[in-house]
């Protein structure tokens, strides 16, 4: 780390929330202050969490200008770039979502054989269904990194599918869709002229 743990919360958010003004803005060079960020983010965390669980609800006190979910993102960008930047030659030339694809884990393979020794001591029927486990639960089943769960369900529902899971979503977080395009019907209509009155 550097000098950012010598800086005071106040400061370090002060950072945060200017360095994530240029992400929005800017579409070069994103990795780079995500890193940045996710540094801040890392010396931020300990000192209004310091017990494990407490960072998800302290952050909302924060006054930060991102989601939880991003923050998420950019602490994993910086506390594994190790990693990525071992599985790519160029890394500067890295957007954030190749090296999310470069951290997502592979794709499981299907065998008969047990991949670890606990699931081979479980026998068969044990297993509680996915559908009965806490959807958190379910989640961390499913073996996914976040950022990764998207590109999974456009590769298996079709548009309607994901249109009905968005309104699912929306109502759910009582939010209203807004189309951002004009719907195809209503470009083709033909024009008339307006009704004239006498």
């Amino acid at each position: 780390m550097t000098d950012v743990i010598h800086l005071s919360t106040d400061e370090l958010v002060k950072a945060i929330n200017d360095e994530y003004g240029v992400i929005l803005v800017s579409e070069r060079n994103k990795l780079p202050k995500a890193l940045a960020i996710g540094e801040k983010l890392t010396a931020l965390r300990p000192r209004i969490a310091p017990k494990h669980g407490e960072w998800k609800a302290k952050f909302k006190e924060l006054r930060l200008k991102m989601s939880y979910e991003t923050a998420t993102i950019y602490i994993r960008l910086y506390e594994r770039q190790a990693e990525w930047r071992a599985k790519h030659a160029d890394p500067t030339s890295l957007t954030i979502e190749e090296v999310l694809r470069l951290l997502a884990k592979p794709k499981p393979e299907t065998s008969d054989k047990p991949k670890s020794s606990k699931a081979a001591i479980a026998e068969p029927g044990n297993e509680p269904s996915l559908a009965t486990l806490p959807p958190d639960e379910q989640v961390k089943r499913i073996e996914l990194d976040y950022g990764d769960m998207f590109e999974a369900l456009k590769r298996k529902y079709d548009q309607d599918d994901l249109l009905s899971l968005t309104e699912r979503l929306a109502a759910h977080l009582k939010m209203k869709l807004v189309p951002v395009s004009t719907p195809p019907e209503f470009v083709r209509r033909p024009l008339t002229a307006p009704p004239q009155t006498p």
